[in-house]
């Protein structure tokens, strides 16, 4: 990534606080910008500055220890807003596991827009999965077939949001863009998805101009639409080279996808996983 600034430019000051707070959100401005310090020292561990050393020796089962380690696991983000906490920690979370985790375990997902049982799949990964932590295990790469599923709306954004997507966001490792897909396939638009998943900005306005060039875009979903059409059953799923038991003939249970991480990547570490 490459931002060239001017020193004073009142547009690059606007533009760098709003990369400096990463869409911590809250009115809470002086934790937030703590939180915000946390994750940029987690990005110059991975891509700049040289790590400092520490040293932590434990006892396994030691209760100071469960303590402490449980302390140092959600960053210190503090406050009552649980859910936006852990959603913060698993942020951090996943740029640790890219940096130092073991190679992601690549995941399959191959699905038909407005699919009812793509749909109970799809809210399952999000909530048991990519909502635990699973995102930084895997590599998953989702195809969507042509057309879509007759009786429920289909927004047209849809499909070129699906491979903008993928294209533009390679370093979204808790697949945020994949709880928008999830949120909209049972009918609604991707807009009113982008603002209940509270989807980044940033990425947004990345895909919305990458969904511009129609030329890339459409190059990008008939090449999707190709790889999928060679399943005949949708949702389809496989990880690491294995095929998952047919969702739709197994109650849509996402279980076995999110095993199959877990037992791949070969850690629980993750929420999803325990």
């Amino acid at each position: 990534a490459l931002l060239v600034e001017w020193q004073g430019c009142p547009d690059c000051t606007k533009y760098g606080a709003t990369v400096s707070v990463l869409y911590c959100g809250g009115k809470d401005k002086k934790h937030n910008m703590q939180r915000a310090l946390l994750v940029c020292g987690m990005v110059a561990a991975c891509f700049g500055a040289p790590a400092v050393p520490a040293l932590l020796v434990e006892w396994q089962g030691c209760p100071d220890c469960t303590k402490y380690g449980a302390t140092v696991s959600v960053l210190y983000c503090g406050g009552k807003d649980k859910k936006h906490n852990m959603q913060r920690a698993l942020l951090v979370c996943g740029m640790v596991a890219a940096c130092f985790g073991a190679p992601a375990v690549p995941a399959l997902l191959v699905e038909w827009q407005g699919c009812p049982d793509c749909t109970k799949y799809g809210e399952g990964l999000v909530s048991k999965g990519l909502d635990k932590g699973l995102g930084p295990l895997m590599n998953l790469t989702v195809w969507y077939i042509a057309g879509h599923h007759p009786g429920v709306f289909a927004d047209p954004d849809f499909l070129p949001f699906a491979a903008c997507a993928q294209y533009v966001n390679a370093t979204d490792v808790n697949y945020n863009w994949y709880s928008v897909l999830a949120c909209a396939n049972p009918g609604k638009t991707i807009a009113d998805c982008e603002t209940s998943t509270g989807f980044s900005p940033v990425q947004s306005a990345m895909i919305k101009q990458c969904i511009s060039n129609t030329s890339l875009s459409s190059s990008l979903v008939a090449t999707m639409n190709k790889a999928a059409s060679a399943y005949n059953d949708y949702p389809w799923a496989i990880v690491n080279g294995k095929t998952m038991p047919e969702p739709d003939t197994h109650k849509d249970d996402i279980t076995p996808f999110i095993d199959a991480v877990c037992k791949d990547y070969g850690s629980n570490s993750a929420p999803a996983c325990q």
